[in-house]
């Protein structure tokens, strides 16, 4: 009894060192010795006393390897956190498929209507920001009668507006410059001045234009800068740094 028990072990241990299976050994109430062989997985429990032969014993322990080896193993990312690719999803872009391609690329005219072409310079470069000379030149570059919008009706005035709201752009330049103590617009086509969408409010908590820093001499378009204030216009000092929005008229 004795021999076929230290046979047995031997088995075991020799598959014990590939990993293949653990052994416990369990004494019942009749003083048989039971030996429990359970396989990598903990899945398959195979129970055999030391009555049995140990070529039972070896078919079982075989069958546990060939079951271990054919088992699917998981690859490296099975369990791994899966990256979504990112996608922006702030307000200048959701639910506005339009809008979203618009983004994408780097076209010329980003929008079409009212009678004009306009081009938004953050569109193409969100960091580009320019003093308003440079800005006038960066539209003038894009081709013939292209120029710094100008702005002559309320309902192009509500446009632009939107269109800031909605690119979430915090200021811009306009084609506007005063000249003397009157403005004007600037650029082929450009129409008379009228002063829509002054600010009621500014750094002196003064209506606009101010002229609070004495060389306030080119027009830009602030969003909500000031409390209380909306998308509004207001005079600026032209060495200040702004995207511009660009118009070409038809």
């Amino acid at each position: 009894m004795v021999k076929i028990v230290i046979a047995f072990l031997l088995v075991c241990v020799s598959n014990l060192s590939h990993g293949v299976v653990r052994v416990t050994l369990i004494r019942n109430q009749n003083a048989e010795i039971n030996v429990l062989l359970v396989g990598q997985n903990d899945n398959q429990i195979i129970r055999q006393t030391s009555g049995s032969n140990i070529n039972n014993n070896n078919n079982n322990v075989q069958r546990t390897r060939n079951q271990d080896a054919g088992a699917v193993q998981p690859t490296g990312n099975q369990n791994a956190d899966v990256i979504q690719p990112i996608t922006d999803n702030s307000r200048r872009t959701q639910g506005n498929p339009q809008v979203q391609q618009q983004f994408q690329g780097s076209s010329d005219v980003h929008a079409t209507t009212l009678g004009s072409d306009y081009h938004f310079s953050w569109r193409r470069d969100r960091n580009g920001k320019y003093r308003h000379g440079d800005a006038v030149n960066y539209c003038r570059n894009l081709g013939s009668r292209w120029n710094a919008i100008s702005i002559e009706t309320r309902e192009e005035s509500d446009y632009i507006n939107r269109v800031i709201d909605s690119d979430n752009v915090s200021y811009i330049w306009t084609s506007g410059t005063k000249v003397g103590n009157s403005w004007r617009w600037n650029g082929p086509g450009a129409g008379a001045f009228q002063g829509l969408n002054w600010g009621l409010t500014g750094g002196f908590g003064q209506p606009q234009p101010d002229n609070r820093a004495g060389d306030e001499n080119c027009l830009g378009i602030l969003n909500r800068f000031y409390v209380n204030d909306g998308i509004t216009w207001h005079d600026i000092a032209c060495f200040h740094l702004k995207p511009v929005a660009c118009e070409r008229h038809l």
